[in-house]
Parts: C-alpha cells; structure tokens; sequence
C-alpha cells in the first residue's frame, strides 16, 4: 500500500510542484514520511534533500501536548550543509501532522540559517481519512 500512496503523492506534488527545489521531512523517531520523500525525489531527481542535514536530541515528542515550538526548535539539531538562500521552493514531507509544531520548528531553523522569506513552502501528509475513505493527500 504505502508504494502505491507514495507514487500517487510523488504524481501530485509533481503536478502541483513542478518547479520544487527542496524537500525535507523534520526528523523523526518514525520512518513513515521516508517513502512518500524518496518517491518525490525520484520523480524529480534534480530536487534537493535538506533531511540528512537534521537530527533530533531525542528528548521531545512533537505529539506530546506539554511540549512547545520552541522545545521543538531545541529537540532539532541542525548541521546545515545546503545553501538555502537561493530556493524559491520546498517541500516538507511529514507522517504526520496534529499541531504543526515539528513543521514550524524546522521552518525556523531553515529562516534562521538564510531561507527566504519569499520561498513557497508546500506540506505534504498522506493522510487516510476514516475508517471507509481512500487515502487522500492533505
């Protein structure tokens, strides 16, 4: 299933993206974005990968309603590699999204190291709505 969903995402985001730059899944304890990322990459092999370039602490759950943005930014380690300043669009692929404090916490990590402001930025979730619905891209 999740290779079937994940070409069905990489199809979509390359109709709706198709000048995308960037992508980049925040770092996760959970591999589940993995294969949604590596099909867009392959879809379009000119498209940049920020993930490698973070980790995580281990210390902080983004699903953990006591956690902040700000425990967020502190539980990412960035070692930037990627000059980011000439993008004018990215990609964020998540597993999943609740609160959007995972998402928020690399956006300013990737502003504070030179993203522009005037870079598009996209998410992608594959979400499965229901217990009856097709998988459908959120």
């Amino acid at each position: 299933m999740v290779r079937t969903y994940s070409g069905q995402l990489a199809a979509i985001v390359g109709q709706a993206a198709p000048s995308l730059q960037a992508v980049v899944s925040p770092p996760s304890t959970r591999l589940d974005a993995a294969p949604y990322r590596e099909a867009i990459l392959r879809s379009q092999p000119t498209v940049a990968d920020l993930s490698r370039e973070f980790d995580r602490a281990k210390n902080v759950k983004a699903g953990d309603p006591r956690s902040t943005v700000k425990d967020m930014v502190s539980e990412f380690l960035y070692r930037p590699v990627t000059k980011l300043s000439d993008f004018k669009s990215l990609l964020i692929v998540d597993e999943s999204i609740s609160t959007g404090k995972s998402v928020a916490a690399l956006l300013q990590h990737l502003y504070a190291n030179g993203l522009s402001q005037e870079c598009q930025i996209t998410v992608a979730v594959w979400a499965k709505l229901g217990p009856r619905t097709e998988a459908t891209p959120a």
